[in-house]
């Protein structure tokens, strides 16, 4: 997944999750279960609370790509996390609040 700096963590790899996940995340989102450590167009550090996860990083490559983190077992197949999603989304949403934008 290549991003671009003006698009949203989420519009950028919203195609890379699965629905289940997506769904899944956006419910750890609401139920405020993530915590952010740090959000930039470039890098997120979180924490989700969830029985499966903690800490889930997710960070732009020089080359283009992005290279992510996340202890689940969803994650350790390769398969991208509802961690991952929630943390985009809260990323996103910091993001927003701060740069004064609507979403």
């Amino acid at each position: 997944m290549a991003r671009t700096s003006t698009q949203t963590w989420a519009k950028q790899s919203r195609n890379v999750f699965n629905e289940l996940e997506r769904t899944e995340g956006e419910q750890l989102f609401v139920e405020d279960a993530v915590t952010l450590v740090s959000a930039t167009a470039r890098k997120i550090v979180a924490h989700v609370a969830d029985e499966s996860a903690d800490e889930v990083v997710i960070e732009e490559t020089r080359w283009g790509g992005v290279s992510a983190e996340c202890a689940c077992p969803i994650w350790e197949t390769g398969t991208p996390c509802r961690h991952m999603w929630a943390a985009i989304l809260a990323a996103d949403m910091d993001m927003a609040s701060k740069s004064g934008a609507v979403r």
